[in-house]
């Protein structure tokens, strides 16, 4: 039950973020999305406190509302359309310096 309403939480943060740019009936998505960034903070961080998804969650949020819109492109370095060039990050990999980089990382 507490996993349903944490799902539901995290839904309607992620949509908020997203705006116009989420598609509609693809929540689960999202949330899984969301989990597997959530795992890659927990692995980085190696953080034992309570409060650790509370001081994770921006870092995961950027990096879930990144992932998810980039679907389609996975594996693209960069594209070009018309005039329009977009160059794409590795965003587990900033996630993971991010965390670093913020003091956020303990040893094991």
């Amino acid at each position: 039950m507490e996993e349903e309403l944490k799902k539901e939480k995290v839904i309607v943060i992620m949509k908020k973020a997203l705006g116009s740019n989420f598609i509609s009936k693809t929540e689960d998505i999202l949330f899984n999305i969301y989990k597997e960034m959530y795992s890659i903070a927990l692995n980085t961080s190696h953080l034992k406190s309570k409060n650790k998804e509370e001081i994770l969650y921006p870092y995961v949020k950027e990096a879930a509302v990144s992932k998810y819109l980039r679907m389609g492109a996975e594996g693209i370095s960069a594209k070009s359309e018309g005039s329009q060039s977009n160059s794409f990050i590795d965003i587990e990999n900033k996630l993971r310096n991010d965390i670093i980089k913020s003091g956020l990382r303990r040893l094991p």
